[in-house]
């Protein structure tokens, strides 16, 4: 039986590692993310897994753990969340670049305009 997730939600690519929080999973055969098979997971005790999410779509999806017991019930506990674009080094290079250039020729402008 899953109980909590930690953290409840991810990148769509998957990859990060999430530790389940529950109770018989001792011998579990299988953990799945909105039924897609984990890439891998590692039975710490009778109540805690962690496992690497495989991905999927943005939304939420159930985990499911499968133990020689039996499998815990549907839950929406995690959630696939398309990642937020940053600026790497180059991006915040061109901005800066765009910005000096925008400069410029604004106080190009400005020195043409005043001088007629």
């Amino acid at each position: 039986m899953v109980t909590s997730v930690n953290p409840a939600s991810g990148a769509t690519a998957g990859g990060n590692t999430v530790t389940i929080t529950g109770a018989n999973f001792t011998g579990a055969t299988a953990v799945t993310f909105g039924g897609v098979a984990a890439s891998s997971f590692t039975v710490v005790n009778d109540t805690t897994i962690t496992a690497v999410p495989s991905g999927g779509s943005a939304g939420s999806v159930s985990i499911v753990v499968t133990a020689p017991t039996a499998s815990n019930a549907a839950n929406m506990l995690y959630s696939y969340v398309e990642p937020t674009p940053t600026l790497g080094e180059w991006g915040m290079l061109a901005l800066a670049a765009l910005l000096v250039c925008y400069a410029w020729f604004r106080l190009r402008r400005q020195d043409g305009l005043e001088g007629a």
